[in-house]
This record gives C-alpha cells, sequence and structure tokens, in this order.
C-alpha cells in the first residue's frame, strides 16, 4: 500500500509523461498474478475439498435415509408380530387345547424339525413341571434358539398353525452376531384329564 502511495506523490511532483501508465502497468502486473493465485487456489480447494466432502455427504445422507425406512419397516414388522402375539395369548385360555403327543421325544423330534424347516438352530430345549387344570394338564418345554428376525416369526407361526400354544417370547439381539437373534419361548403340549 505505501509504495502505491509513494508512486502517485512522484507523479504528482513530477509530471513525467508516460509515467502514470508505468505505474497503471506495474500495478496491473502484481495484481493479475495474484488474481489468478487466488481464483486457482479456490478452484482447487473447491476441487479437492469441498467436492469430494460435499459427495461423501450426500451418498452418507441417501444410506442414512435408507436405513431410517428399514428401522421403520422393522419396527412395524415388530409391532404387527406382538400385536398378534398379544391377540393370541388373550384368545389362549378361551380356545380349547389341542391334544398333541406328551412324549417328550416325539416332541421334541416335531419342533427340530420344524426348526431345521426355517433354518433355525436350537440351542436348548427342557421340559418345565408339568401344569394340571381340572380338564387338562399342560406340558411346558423351554426352547432356546437363534435365527433371523423373519425365520423366527415364520417358525413361532408354523408351531402355532400345528396346534402348539407358544407363551413368553422373548427376542433379544446377539450382539456377537447383529443379523441373527437369540429368542427364548415356552411351548406346551396338551393331555385331556379323561384320556389319561
Amino acid at each position: 500500500m505505501k509504495f502505491t502511495i509513494d508512486i502517485v506523490k512522484a507523479i504528482r511532483r513530477n509530471p513525467v509523461p508516460g509515467l502514470k501508465e508505468k505505474a497503471i502497468r506495474i500495478s496491473m502486473a502484481i495484481l493479475i498474478p495474484l488474481m489468478i493465485t487466488f481464483i486457482g487456489a479456490s478452484s482447487l480447494c473447491y476441487l479437492f475439498l469441498y467436492r469430494p466432502t460435499s459427495k461423501k455427504a450426500a451418498k452418507g445422507a441417501r444410506e442414512i435415509a435408507a436405513l431410517e425406512v428399514k428401522l421403520k419397516n422393522k419396527i412395524h414388522e415388530l409391532n404387527t408380530v406382538q400385536a398378534e402375539i398379544e391377540k393370541i395369548r388373550k384368545a389362549g385360555p378361551e380356545t380349547p387345547p389341542v391334544q398333541i403327543s406328551t412324549n417328550a421325544p416325539v416332541f421334541l423330534e416335531k419342533i427340530n424339525k420344524e426348526a431345521n424347516r426355517f433354518g433355525i438352530r436350537i440351542v436348548a430345549a427342557k421340559p418345565l413341571p408339568p401344569q394340571k387344570f381340572p380338564e387338562y394338564i399342560r406340558h411346558p418345554f423351554l426352547i432356546e434358539a437363534k435365527s433371523k428376525y423373519a425365520e423366527t416369526v415364520k417358525f413361532i407361526h408354523s408351531l402355532e398353525a400345528s396346534g402348539l400354544s407358544v407363551d413368553d417370547l422373548h427376542i433379544q439381539n446377539d450382539p456377537k452376531d447383529p443379523l441373527r437373534h437369540r429368542f427364548k419361548f415356552s411351548v406346551s403340549t396338551f393331555q385331556f384329564r379323561d384320556r389319561i
């Protein structure tokens, strides 16, 4: 800035023909490279910093939106299954129990066959104490298994459709394998008192 002021003062004191044009050319010779450097640096910042970052941000936003849609679908699916389970629980005592073999190996074989059909791995199966009612005896078994959520729902549905009573269903994420869930439930067979 001082350099420019000194040039202006010198031109006013000694009016030399063509000096003003020379001063303008010198100023332009300094300003033009500075402007080109600034524009080039701005362009490089845009190309190598801002543009790739904005592309990644847009891609991340699209992925987040897709995951939110999947999450909403899973929540809706879970709510539907919970509503069905609650409906079945409410209807449970009113429906007459179905007579199914109380022979534990045959019963567990049936459950294992259904589990294999849906790709479910049975982790544990153990009999619980029988529950005696005036008209029948209930023989519950505690089952623990691992599978994907959709297969779990299909498996539970197939057990109920075959006349078994499924109670106390607990589903939990497996921290070691987030795509598979651990689930526990009790499944019961019934024996009528008049057939004992």
